[in-house]
């Protein structure tokens, strides 16, 4: 992983020569084109503490789910699903935002592979989670509003088969756990408001992504009147 850590810190670099820099860039496309990509991204993610290389490998994963996802071998997507799982309860706090951000997008582009025939539970394994901390609240937030920009807005749909796939997607979380995430925005909202407002706003943000198509009475009902009316007294909160 130190020869691998080098060659990505060299791509950053301007202090390396365009050979050394060429060299570098051979090195990592043929790390990313090979057969072992989602294991060794996986591995390099938490090997380095450089983010920019942190950056890459995340990158790296996100050009493999997007191009070449039929190609990897099943045992690494079903071992990309508990990686993301477990470093988002365990890795993540202390995270800059845009190292969060693009985890948050790489689970929501497995998702959209995956979920929900080859990834039954990844919401709900998430809200199992939130208990660990608020960085994982912090990340079930993230990972929601990127499920919506990746698959289910329809600016994202260039054609049946993506608006297909923002169907099924949607569908399974109706059926199986949005009454729950809305469960979980609630709480957010309830315990939150006070301690944690930048916390608080992503809530709402993300909240107002999903309430024109989940059913109503999951957002509009007394529990959510209660946190509403309690924000609306606060000035931060009037915008």
């Amino acid at each position: 992983m130190e020869e691998t850590e080098r060659a990505v810190v060299c791509l950053y670099s301007q202090e390396v020569s365009a050979d050394v820099r060429a060299q570098a860039q051979q090195f990592c496309a043929a790390i990313q084109e090979g057969s072992s990509a989602v294991r060794d991204a996986c591995e390099l993610l938490l090997f380095t503490q450089v983010e920019e290389v942190k950056f890459w490998s995340l990158q790296c994963l996100q050009e493999v789910l997007l191009h070449r996802h039929a190609a990897v071998p099943p045992e690494d997507l079903v071992s990309l699903q508990g990686f993301l799982l477990n470093w988002i309860v365990h890795h993540s706090n202390g995270q800059p935002a845009f190292i969060l951000n693009k985890v948050a997008q790489l689970f929501a582009l497995l998702m959209r592979h995956e979920y929900p025939e080859s990834w039954q539970d990844p919401v709900l394994s998430l809200l199992g989670s939130l208990n660990a901390g608020l960085h994982v609240v912090d990340m079930f937030l993230r990972v929601m509003s990127a499920l919506d920009s990746e698959v289910i807005q329809q600016e994202f749909h260039r054609g049946p088969a993506d608006l297909a796939v923002a169907n099924r997607v949607k569908d399974a979380l109706r059926e199986q756990c949005i009454a729950q995430v809305a469960a979980a925005w609630l709480q957010v909202l309830s315990l939150y408001h006070e301690s944690q407002p930048a916390l608080t706003r992503h809530c709402l943000a993300t909240l107002a992504k999903y309430v024109h198509w989940i059913d109503i009475g999951l957002v509009v009902n007394e529990g959510f009147y209660q946190a509403f009316f309690v924000l609306l007294g606060l000035e931060q909160y009037r915008e």
